[in-house]
Formats: structure tokens, sequence, C-alpha cells
């Protein structure tokens, strides 16, 4: 084979390689992401010493949160979770609710007061919010080394071979045998 042929063969699997890669990728397609415990989680009382219950981390329980008793703007985004206190006056529930806008998630809380004697009334309330940057678990890294079975037609009959491949980030070490053609090559993967 001359240079020119394996000139143009290596563009073409070169190129080729690209377009599979590009058109292999998944597009518009979003990725979940699982907010929330999936077990239940214990209660801790965080109070000072000497005070009883004013500080609580929360018991988490499975199920589906309380609805509010009214309708919830649908630009709350999705409801996460509720918190239901047993107060003197009743029990305050707070929902907490989110949505992702331009990769931020902004969370808002909605609270309703249910007393013996019906819905009971709210005073001022507000949330304090600050901006914080949470880091996802990195993927996990591919695998460094790969096999390949082949399979091709030498003189007519079928022949058999295999491959070993070695990646380091984007780079890429092959060699292999099918029949008795023995190659080694290199490559690139994006």
């Amino acid at each position: 084979m001359s240079l020119r042929a394996w000139s143009l063969a290596l563009l073409a699997a070169l190129g080729g390689g690209f377009v599979a890669g590009r058109w292999s990728i998944p597009r518009g397609k979003p990725i979940p992401l699982v907010v929330g415990p999936s077990r239940a989680l214990p209660e801790h009382d965080l109070s000072p010493a000497g005070q009883v219950r004013t500080v609580i981390v929360t018991r988490v329980v499975p199920g589906k949160p309380a609805a509010p008793p009214a309708a919830v703007p649908p630009e709350l985004g999705q409801q996460l979770q509720t918190t239901d206190t047993t107060l003197a006056a009743g029990v305050l529930h707070d929902a907490l609710f989110g949505q992702v806008d331009a990769g931020r998630l902004v969370l808002r809380n909605v609270q309703w007061l249910d007393t013996p004697t019906g819905p009971g009334t709210l005073g001022d309330t507000r949330t304090t919010s600050a901006p914080v940057s949470l880091l996802l678990p990195a993927p996990p890294a591919p695998p460094r080394w790969g096999a390949v079975a082949l399979l091709g037609l030498q003189d007519g009959r079928r022949v058999y071979g295999g491959e070993i491949e070695y990646w380091r980030g984007p780079v890429g070490l092959q060699a292999g045998a099918v029949g008795n053609v023995i190659f080694a090559g290199a490559g690139v993967r994006w």
C-alpha cells in the first residue's frame, strides 16, 4: 500500500471517528440529580447547655411530603420536602421547593400553620440566603485497558484475532493480531 493510500486511510479513520464520536454524544437530555436522602435519618438536639429542645436537626422519614393547603405557583419548582414542627399554637409546616435556574439551584420555603381551630395566622417571615457552591462527586475515571475480539477474512476464509488497548487520558495505544497479520496503532478520543 502506498504512502498516499495510508494517508487517505488515516484521514478517513480520523474523520469518521470524529463524526461518529460527535453523533454518539446524547444531546438535549437533562441529567437527573437526585436531591434528598433515600433513608430515614435520626433527630439531633443541638441545644446549648441548660436549654431543652431549642435547636434541633429534624428527623427525616421517607415518604411523600405534605403539600401546602393552597396552590403553589409552578415557578417555585418541585416540592423537595416538608418539615412539620409542633408548637404551642399548633403545627408549623415548612415546605421546601427547588428548581435549577441557569446552573443554580434556587430554593424557596412555603409555610403554613395548622391550629386546633383551623389555619393559623403567620407573622413576618423571611429566608436569609447566600450562594454556596457544593461540589458534586467526580465521575469515575474511564477504564485504561480494553480488549476487542476480531473477525476477519483472509483468502476467502474467516480468521480470528484480538486487540488490546491502553488509554492514558485521551491518548491510546493498540496492539493486536488477526489471522497472520500483526498490527499496532495509536489514537485519540474525544
